[in-house]
Parts: structure tokens; sequence; C-alpha cells
């Protein structure tokens, strides 16, 4: 067996610090990459839905109360709530997009 009783205490925790040290910054950008790509995604939803609102709506103020509400939502109702305005985006006057548009401002209403 190896004798590896030349090696401090204080030599191993110092070792140990540095490779904790080191290898911290990429945990941790990798965990915030991970949250500032869903808020990326948040905002584009959002954005999304304000301007499908704000063409639909006519009303920019009535379009600004629609838009508050959206804070209340959670982040699966945004999503779908931004599948909803791509449908009204793709074909606007479709029947489809203007049962999107109830979808969409039913779900606003009652939030």
């Amino acid at each position: 067996m190896k004798d590896y009783s030349h090696f401090s205490l204080p030599v191993v925790l110092l070792l140990i610090l540095f490779l904790l040290i080191m290898g911290l910054p990429s945990a941790l950008s990798a965990a915030g990459n991970g949250h500032s790509a869903e808020l990326r995604n948040r905002r584009e939803n959002l954005a999304e839905i304000r301007l499908v609102l704000e063409k639909r709506i006519g009303d920019k103020v009535l379009a600004e109360k629609a838009v508050e509400k959206l804070s209340a939502l959670s982040a699966n109702e945004i999503e779908l709530l931004s599948s909803l305005c791509e449908r009204i985006s793709h074909d606007s006057r479709a029947v489809g997009a203007d049962l999107a548009f109830f979808l969409i401002t039913t779900l606003i209403i009652f939030s």
C-alpha cells in the first residue's frame, strides 16, 4: 500500500477548495443559462401575444390592460396563449383564428 501520510490536512483542504472554486463558475453558468433561456422565451412569447392583442383589439389602452393581466398567468398558460397567437398570425381571417382569439380573451379575462 502506498503511504499518503505526507499530505497534510491543510494541503488537502486547500486542494479541495481550489477544485470547488474552479468548478463552481461553470456550474453556475449552466444553471443560469437555463433560467435565462426560460426568461428569454417568456419575453418572446409575451411580445408575440402583445402584438396580436394590439392588432386584434385596436385599442392600445385595452390591449395594455390585457397585457398587464398576463403577469398573473403561469408559464404553461403563456405557452398556450403564444401557440394560439401563432395560429392567428398564420391566417388571421380564418374561423380558427377567430376561435383562437376567443380562447385567448377568455383565458385572460378569467385569470
